[in-house]
């Protein structure tokens, strides 16, 4: 990273990961307020969307 991000910044921003990665988020209603549908869990997304990804 150091080619493209100051030392310091990427230090901090892989301590932030070291720290939250795997760490259970809050849930919030934001996708069904914004969209009027409930969010779909991305497995679901990925199944429904596999043929898009086929060659």
């Amino acid at each position: 990273m150091a080619e493209y991000v100051p030392a310091a910044f990427a230090n901090s921003l892989l301590d932030w990961w070291l720290f939250n990665d795997g760490s259970p988020v809050d849930l919030t209603q934001t996708v069904q307020e914004l969209t009027g549908h409930p969010a779909r869990t991305f497995a679901t997304w990925a199944q429904d969307h596999a043929d898009d990804f086929r060659l």
